[in-house]
């Protein structure tokens, strides 16, 4: 159950500012002649308006003794009424309250609570279960579509027991969806899951539960390993049932809660819809941290392979300047006045003492430009 602070229906306050009485409750001159036009004396105007101006304020009506003093006084007062502002005795159960309530849901366009009302909030209430699972945010909704309505508002006590037997109703209904859909197999799976372990040993259901070490290169085969076999109870235990996400996690949540011992005290519908949809967010939840492993080793596969690769052009600008250098001595040579002798003379005397090595610095820096060319 919610409580009511918690919700949108709205309440009075008590500690009232001059401020705020003024802004909400000082009657217009509108609907001073509206008071005045359905009623008979002073004090009979000051209740009318009262009761007027707290439903505007709240969208429900309040009896005469749960009205702050300070409002009734505030009325009165911007009445011009110089007198203590009484409501007759037994006003709360008269004909006379009957009529003004009449009048007052006439004057603001509100349908007084009936059956239609009623249908209102069971409709809107089975529609937010679907899609919520916090009464408070089920009662906000009824409330959101009776205003909408235009329906005078019935008791909170009222909204917050339809939201929680719309929330229940809702719930069933996606309980039997789930277990309507289990094959006597996949039962017979789910019982060897929820057996008892012998003495020393963990349950199969607390293996499912069990939120498995962040997998790291060493360990990646054991988590492989755990992965693989609850991709195998997934694969067994999959159904279709399309549950909205809010349900979904609100069954997984609750079965992950569940120890052993809860969960085969369960009526079977329940456990084995919970068993069901935990698996399968488990074997989900592994596989997510499997890919996540293997995309941070990729990408230190990449940083390390970039660091490398910027380390080998630092290394080799010192190489390639040489080469370079080398080159241009050896076409310098080349290209000198003389016969093939004398030029080839030139060349060898500025050819370093090693020319493998030339060979070798070329022949390793081409196949690094091939490498990342086709990269």
């Amino acid at each position: 159950m919610a409580a009511i602070h918690e919700t949108a229906y709205p309440r009075l306050k008590f500690d009232l500012s001059q401020e705020e009485l003024i802004k909400f409750y000082t009657p217009f001159v509108k609907e001073q002649q509206f008071a005045k036009r359905h009623t008979k004396g002073m004090n009979g105007r000051v209740c009318f308006l009262v009761l007027l101006k707290t439903f505007q304020r709240l969208g429900y009506f309040l009896m005469w003794k749960d009205i702050p003093p300070i409002i009734v006084n505030h009325i009165a007062s911007a009445l011009g009424c110089l007198f203590k502002v009484q409501a007759p005795e037994g006003y709360d159960e008269s004909g006379t309250r009957s009529r003004h309530l009449q009048h007052i849901r006439r004057y603001f366009g509100v349908k007084p609570i009936s059956e239609a009302t009623f249908a209102c909030l069971k409709e809107a209430a089975w529609q937010a279960a679907q899609t919520k699972e916090k009464i408070q945010d089920i009662v906000n909704v009824m409330i959101e579509e009776l205003i909408r309505g235009r329906f005078e508002l019935p008791g909170f006590s009222t909204l917050d027991r339809e939201a929680f037997q719309a929330r229940f109703r809702f719930n069933e209904h996606c309980l039997e969806k789930v277990y309507d859909s289990l094959s006597n197999e996949q039962m017979v799976k789910i019982d060897e899951l929820l057996s008892s372990p012998k003495a020393g040993e963990d349950s199969l259901w607390q293996r499912v539960k069990t939120e498995p070490v962040k997998p790291t290169a060493t360990k990646v085969k054991a988590y492989a390993a755990y992965v693989s076999w609850l991709m195998e109870w997934k694969k067994t235990l999959t159904v279709k049932t399309n549950l909205p996400m809010v349900k979904y996690d609100q069954f997984c949540d609750e079965a992950y809660a569940a120890d052993l011992f809860q969960i085969q005290q369960l009526m079977p519908k329940r456990r084995y819809t919970y068993a069901a949809l935990l698996v399968e967010r488990q074997a989900g939840k592994a596989l997510d941290s499997l890919a996540q492993m293997f995309v941070r080793h990729v990408l230190k596969l990449h940083n390390s392979g970039k660091q490398a690769l910027e380390n080998y052009h630092v290394q080799q600008r010192g190489n390639v300047e040489t080469l370079v250098e080398q080159l241009l001595h050896i076409t310098q040579a080349y290209k000198m006045q003389g016969n093939l002798q004398e030029r080839f003379a030139a060349i060898e005397k500025v050819m370093p003492d090693e020319p493998q090595a030339i060979i070798d610095d070329c022949t390793k820096h081409l196949v690094v430009c091939q490498v990342l060319n086709a990269g």
